[in-house]
């Protein structure tokens, strides 16, 4: 928005802008949703947009050793690469 300012095209400097105010994070919103935040730290966990899941051991897969050997006999070892 800035930069097509600068540069003197306030067509795409008003386009950027009217894109930057729908989509900017909407600051009174964090003031008024922290106690709850704070009291539910779950909930707190599943508004953040890289977050991570705690998981329970899997019967059969309790400990590290038996996991790594499950993913090597099934063949999910490095499937994601």
């Amino acid at each position: 928005m800035l930069c097509y300012t600068g540069m003197g095209d306030e067509q795409r400097a008003h386009e950027q802008q009217v894109r930057y105010l729908r989509f900017k994070a909407d600051e009174s919103a964090q003031t008024v949703t922290g106690p709850y935040r704070q009291a539910h730290p779950e909930d707190n966990n599943e508004r953040q947009a890289i977050h991570e899941h705690v998981s329970v051991p899997l019967p059969g897969l309790a400990t590290t050793k038996h996991a790594s050997h499950h993913l090597k006999t099934s063949g999910l070892a490095g499937a994601s690469r």
